[in-house]
C-alpha cells in the first residue's frame, strides 16, 4: 500500500486483503500482513478471518495452526462466534474433519449440523477410523444415540480395522445410561468381528455395573480392565472402592489379597497403601470410609469427574482463550497423533 499512496488506515488494509483473497492473490495477502505488523496495526478479527480463510483456501495447513496460536497470543484478539465459523470452515477446507468437528462443538453447534459436515465430507473423500470415531464422539456429546448408532453401522460394514476407541463411544453412552444389555451387546459384537477389547471398555462397563448395583459383575469388569491398562492408567477412587468392597469378606479375603496385589503390580497402588489394604482384609470393623480414605490417597488427584469416568481431566490451554471457547488440542486425536486406518 505504500507505494500506492492509499491512506493507511485499518478499514482500508481490510478491504485490500478482502480483494487478494477474492481474487486468490494468497502472496499479496502474507505480503500486507507483514507490512501492517511492521507499522505496528493490531489485526483485528476480521483481518485474522480473512488471513485464516486465504491460508485454508492455499492448503496451507501450518500456516493455518500458526495464524491461530497467534491469536491465543495476541493480547487486543477477543475471540468470539464468527471467528469460530471461520475457523471450523478452514478445518474442513483442509480436510480436517476431527477438528473441524471439535470447534464446531465448542460454538454450541446442533446435530444436524454435525450430520450436515459429516455428509459433504465423506462424499468428498475417503474417511478413516479417526474421522469416525471423531463424529461419533460429537453426536454424543448431544446425547444423540441414534445417529451415533448410524455412523457406527457404517464404520461397522466398511474395510476398515477394528478400531475400539469408536465403539468405546457408545459403550460408554450405553452403560452411562443405564442400557447394559446394549453395551454388552455391542462389546461381543466387535469381539466377534476380530476386534480387541481394551481397559476402557471394561471400566465403562465397570461403571454401568455399579450405576445397576450389579456388583460381582462390575468387580470382574475392573479386574480386566486392570489386568490390560497401559502404564500410568488408573480407575477413579470411588468405583475402586465400590468393587474392592464387594469382595472383601472371610470367605473371599484370597480374592481381595490378589486382587489388591494386582493393584500394585499394575503401579496403581504403592507399596503403602498395599499394606493398609491388606490389613483391612481380615478387619471386620473397616468400614467403606476407611476402604475410600485410603484409595483415594493412594490414587492422589485422579478425581472422579462428570464425563471422565474416573480418569483425570487434564485441560489443556488457558486462560481467556479456553473460557472463550477458543481453539484447543483435539480429544478426538488418537493418543500416537497418527491417524489410523
Amino acid at each position: 500500500m505504500r507505494h500506492l499512496g492509499f491512506s493507511r488506515s485499518v478499514l482500508c488494509f481490510t478491504n485490500l486483503l478482502n480483494l487478494y483473497y477474492r481474487t486468490g492473490d494468497y502472496d499479496k495477502v502474507d505480503a500486507l500482513i507483514n507490512e501492517m505488523e511492521e507499522e505496528k496495526i493490531h489485526l483485528n478479527r476480521y483481518i485474522y478471518g480473512i488471513w485464516l480463510s486465504a491460508s485454508a483456501a492455499a492448503s496451507e495447513t501450518e500456516k493455518f495452526e500458526m495464524i491461530l496460536t497467534r491469536m491465543k497470543m495476541d493480547a487486543h484478539f477477543v475471540w468470539d462466534w464468527t471467528t469460530g465459523v471461520v475457523v471450523t470452515s478452514g478445518y474442513y477446507r483442509l480436510g480436517l474433519l476431527d477438528k473441524a468437528l471439535e470447534m464446531l462443538k465448542k460454538l454450541a453447534g446442533n446435530k444436524d449440523e454435525v450430520l450436515r459436515l459429516w455428509d459433504a465430507y465423506k462424499n468428498k473423500r475417503k474417511v478413516y477410523n479417526k474421522g469416525y470415531n471423531c463424529v461419533v464422539n460429537s453426536l454424543l456429546k448431544f446425547d444423540d444415540i441414534e445417529s451415533a448408532e448410524m455412523i457406527l453401522e457404517q464404520w461397522m460394514s466398511s474395510d476398515l480395522t477394528c478400531d475400539i476407541r469408536i465403539p468405546n463411544n457408545l459403550i460408554h453412552a450405553y452403560s452411562k445410561t443405564g442400557h447394559l444389555e446394549k453395551a454388552e451387546a455391542l462389546r461381543s459384537e466387535f469381539v466377534r468381528k476380530g476386534g480387541k477389547l481394551d481397559h476402557m471398555t471394561w471400566y465403562h462397563l465397570v461403571k454401568g455395573y455399579i450405576q445397576n448395583n450389579q456388583m460381582p459383575e462390575a468387580y470382574d469388569a475392573m479386574k480386566k480392565a486392570i489386568l490390560v491398562c497401559p502404564s500410568r492408567w488408573k480407575p477413579g477412587p470411588q468405583s475402586l472402592t465400590a468393587c474392592l468392597e464387594s469382595i472383601i469378606g472371610k470367605e473371599s479375603a484370597e480374592e481381595a489379597k490378589e486382587f489388591i496385589e494386582l493393584l500394585r503390580a499394575k503401579d496403581i497402588i504403592s507399596a503403602d497403601a498395599q499394606n493398609k489394604l491388606l490389613n483391612c482384609i481380615y478387619d471386620e470393623k473397616a468400614s467403606w470410609e476407611a476402604l475410600s480414605e485410603i484409595i483415594g490417597n493412594a490414587l492422589g488427584d485422579n478425581a472422579e469427574a462428570p464425563g471422565t469416568l474416573g480418569e483425570a481431566d487434564k485441560s489443556r490451554g488457558h486462560g481467556v482463550w479456553d473460557a472463550n471457547a477458543a481453539v484447543a488440542d483435539s480429544d478426538c486425536e488418537s493418543l500416537s497423533g497418527e491417524e489410523t486406518r
